[in-house]
């Protein structure tokens, strides 16, 4: 994978537009609550919806969480990153480059004009997506829909009820994992989520999901047991 300059990133951050600048400083801001509180169950809702989303795109880009939340917090804005990471992988580009390159254009050609990546491996519907000039947070979903279904082999009677549910990126990640660990439908856990007296905290106490332990969670579903030893363990945020 040709990942190596995702550290790189954080000098990008000032190039991007301050308005993503800011909602994604608030977004990434250091969590008040980590944990599940019975007194109050949603608080902690906020920073385990994140901390699952990047143990996953951590995981699948092999990249330390610890620099993803630094890019954010720096202004790099969640959708680029899970673009950048995953065209870098399908061209001869950086992630890096392909952010810079977006600054000024607009756009994510590059990865296409000069970076030498195949439509085909891309796949049809990303790639009408890119070349029609999508939003970035369409696009980004359409980069998770592949991970989950390639990678995964996510069926597509579990993802299809999830991805036409007005849902964030965060909670269709946060329900596949959850889903995962409980055998509930990914679908029946967003519902359960979001229901009165519900929380995203209370339902990873129950299925007993540490926030230290997503990222390796996420190794046993994506690369199967015993994957984990072969790596070195991440800190957590």
């Amino acid at each position: 994978m040709n990942l190596r300059p995702i550290p790189l990133l954080l000098l990008l951050c000032p190039l991007l537009a301050a308005p993503a600048l800011a909602e994604t400083t608030v977004a990434c801001h250091c969590f008040q609550q980590r944990v599940f509180d019975p007194s109050s169950p949603r608080a902690a809702d906020a920073y385990l919806l994140a901390a699952t989303s990047n143990a996953l795109l951590a995981r699948v880009f092999d990249v330390p969480r610890r620099d993803l939340v630094k890019a954010k917090m720096g202004g790099t804005p969640d959708p680029a990153l899970w673009i950048a990471l995953h065209l870098a992988v399908k061209s001869n580009r950086t992630s890096t480059d392909l952010l810079t390159a977006r600054q000024k254009t607009g756009k994510w050609d590059s990865a296409f004009d000069t970076g030498g990546a195949d439509p085909e491996q891309i796949g049809p519907r990303l790639t009408a997506a890119l070349l029609a000039g999508a939003p970035d947070e369409t696009l980004a979903g359409l980069v998770l829909a592949e991970i989950l279904l390639q990678r995964l082999k996510l069926p597509a009677d579990q993802w299809d009820p999830l991805s036409a549910a007005e849902s964030s990126r965060q909670e269709k990640v946060a329900s596949l994992l959850l889903s995962a660990a409980t055998g509930r439908p990914p679908a029946r856990i967003l519902q359960e989520a979001r229901a009165a007296g519900g929380s995203w905290g209370l339902l990873f106490q129950e299925a007993g999901l540490l926030p230290e332990a997503l990222e390796a969670t996420w190794a046993r579903l994506l690369d199967g047991p015993g994957d984990e030893e072969t790596r070195k363990a991440r800190k957590m945020e």
